[in-house]
């Protein structure tokens, strides 16, 4: 697969979501797509200096929302927040092992002893309104 590119992802939690930011330098942004299939995930976008393909498939600790809470895409970062089924800390993002693509955010990492309520720790007071939310190219 030499024309695909592997984006790292950097990752927080909360008790009861998910923030996942992929690095995808130049990405094109009307090419991103995140599928969420139970915790099952696939990253995929396309690099607008070269032309190679953004690829990313994971199986989560455990089953995340369809949709996200929030999304920012820019053509550095691929940034999510989606809704954990089972409001849960996870000891890890991953089912199974370690990837050296997946690292900690530390930007939004807190301990679960620290966790401060929904929407202060982003910097927001309330949740973004559904209908703003994009439904067919998360």
């Amino acid at each position: 697969m030499e024309n695909t590119l592997t984006p790292i992802l950097y990752w927080a939690q909360r008790t009861d979501r998910l923030y996942l930011k992929f690095e995808t330098i130049n990405l094109k942004q009307d090419t991103a797509k995140l599928i969420v299939n139970g915790s099952h995930i696939e990253f995929t976008g396309v690099c607008s200096s070269d032309g190679k393909n953004f690829y990313s498939s994971l199986d989560l600790f455990a089953p995340i929302e369809e949709k996200p809470i929030s999304l920012n895409v820019s053509a550095r970062y691929y940034t999510v927040t989606i809704k954990k089924i089972e409001r849960k800390w996870w000891n890890q993002l991953l089912l199974e092992g370690k990837s050296k693509f997946v690292k900690i955010d530390w930007d939004h990492w807190v301990d679960e002893d620290d966790e401060l309520p929904f929407g202060v720790e982003f910097g927001y007071d309330i949740p973004i309104p559904e209908e703003k939310i994009p439904s067919d190219n998360m």
